[in-house]
């Protein structure tokens, strides 16, 4: 189990979030980014067509992921894309 903190930093891919991210990194916690979908009905759908599961990922989905990640104490400074193959698409 990990016993360094975990943080869960909410906003990644806007500069506060990911200069946040870095501020606990720094304190050793294993840091968590996360950021969601918050564009308009059209371009969710564009989004989601570029998806090769078709669909956007559910909470549940997501939170396993998270939970992975806080629960690995040797990983840090990586990204682990939970977006239904869209990356290697």
């Amino acid at each position: 189990m990990n016993e360094q903190p975990v943080v869960l930093v909410t906003g990644a891919l806007s500069s506060i979030g990911r200069a946040t991210a870095l501020v606990f990194a720094r304190s050793k916690a294993s840091v968590v980014m996360l950021d969601r979908l918050t564009q308009t009905s059209e371009r969710k759908a564009a989004f989601l067509d570029t998806v090769p599961l078709k669909r956007a990922g559910t909470p549940e989905e997501i939170a396993q992921a998270i939970v992975y990640v806080a629960s690995a104490s040797f990983m840090t400074g990586e990204v682990l894309r939970v977006n239904g193959g869209r990356t290697a698409s």
